[in-house]
């Protein structure tokens, strides 16, 4: 990827995504703030199966069948 931005590490954090705990590496970029968590990483991984079940108990099919088709097929169509 030739992006041409002063500090390639950047970019390919965006593109690739990035951590949400753990250190960030200083680019240089944008002026430093610190921020301490306010809960530990196990606290978050908990929470996170947590909010995960609780999502899943409320997700359901539609009553119609040909919506459940569509809304199936539609992602498998994009990614052709």
């Amino acid at each position: 990827m030739d992006a041409q931005y002063p500090d390639i590490g950047v970019v390919n954090e965006f593109v690739n995504g990035t951590s949400l705990v753990g250190e960030v590496e200083q680019c240089g970029l944008w002026p430093s703030k610190f921020a301490p968590a306010l809960i530990t990483e196990s606290e978050l991984l908990e929470i996170s199966e947590r909010d995960k079940s609780a999502t899943l108990v409320r997700v359901s099919s539609s009553p119609n069948p040909s919506t459940d088709g569509a809304v199936w097929q539609k992602p498998k169509s994009l990614s052709t």
